[in-house]
């Protein structure tokens, strides 16, 4: 009787360590921590399998593709010459190998997860998908050195009243897109108290920030056309 009991526990037992090391990889922005380049690399997990690795912010080069998750590894695949290893641990992923990352990010660096507030207001102009994309992009187009996005915003009429300025005295009034295939997100972002960043203020927080994103068309991928106050 009691060799069944202690077998019964063994196997619960397997069973509570085997949940636990299978928990959900979080999708979002993991940043480098901890060292004098801190945030200047990250990586980007989207809820539809792809990535984007900015390795340093001085590269041109952003990988993209897919990820995958194999025995507590993070696998970015870009193509069959060109994969990129993270042991998950947690909220944080740990580079391990990357042949085209490894003179730029050191072996054991740190990318925590990055807590980002999402806010999309009711919308008759964009689905949830469309919006989602644009706030994507700006998650990915954000490299202020020494600072940390912290808050994204989408309110339609706040969005409207800036795209009639944007289309009467703006990029809009020159660049010949149609006012349907603008939209306007709001960003607040911290910046930290390094100095590293040579025009922001260091302990600052910045609020009503604006990213101007345009498509070509509703089946266009959007882009970023300005930003600023």
């Amino acid at each position: 009787m009691k060799t069944r009991i202690f077998a019964l526990l063994a196997a619960l037992s397997f069973i509570l360590t085997l949940g636990c090391s299978n928990k959900e990889l979080k999708t979002g922005k993991y940043v480098m921590q901890g060292t004098e380049l801190a945030e200047w690399a990250w990586v980007i997990l989207k809820d539809d399998g792809k990535f984007v690795f900015n390795r340093n912010l001085a590269t041109s080069y952003d990988p993209t593709g897919t990820y995958t998750e194999e025995n507590g590894m993070l696998i970015l695949s870009v193509s069959a010459d060109e994969t990129y290893r993270f042991k998950i641990d947690g909220d944080n992923l740990i580079f391990e190998s990357g042949k085209l990352a490894e003179s730029l990010i050191k072996k054991g660096s740190i990318f925590k997860l990055s807590e980002v507030t999402i806010e999309i207001g009711k919308s008759l102009k964009f689905s949830k998908d469309e919006i989602m994309e644009a706030i994507n992009l700006v998650q990915t187009g954000f490299k202020f050195p020494s600072a940390t996005l912290t808050k994204l915003t989408y309110d339609e009429e706040k969005s409207d009243r800036l795209i009639k300025g944007y289309m009467e005295n703006g990029k809009g009034s020159v660049n010949g897109v149609d006012s349907k295939n603008v939209i306007i997100l709001i960003s607040e972002f911290v910046v930290d108290g390094s100095g590293k960043n040579p025009v922001l203020n260091p302990n600052s927080t910045y609020t009503d920030y604006q990213w101007i994103l345009i498509r070509h068309g509703e089946n266009s991928d959007w882009i970023i056309d300005d930003q600023g106050y």
